[in-house]
């Protein structure tokens, strides 16, 4: 599945924390460490596949249970306009 985070949408760190900036809505959410991994692989791939076995690899994790967690992670970036799918 090929994904990418609209232009209007950054991923940063602020005081230690990292958070995704939504700025046509002018919110944020925090992400965590995983999260934002996953988001970095999207971004730089733009591949659900290539970022799951990434993620899978960092974390020593299955990359059924990496394709699962990510899944409803994703389902809610998409829902909010976070991500969209291309």
């Amino acid at each position: 599945m090929r994904l990418c985070l609209p232009d209007y949408v950054q991923l940063t760190e602020i005081k230690g924390k990292l958070v995704l900036l939504d700025c046509q809505k002018n919110l944020f959410y925090g992400v965590s460490k995983s999260g934002a991994e996953f988001l970095q692989q999207i971004k730089h791939h733009g591949d659900m596949d290539k970022a799951t076995k990434t993620i899978s690899s960092l974390y020593n994790i299955s990359n059924d249970q990496v394709r699962n967690d990510m899944y409803v992670f994703l389902d809610y970036l998409i829902q909010k306009g976070l991500i969209v799918k291309i």
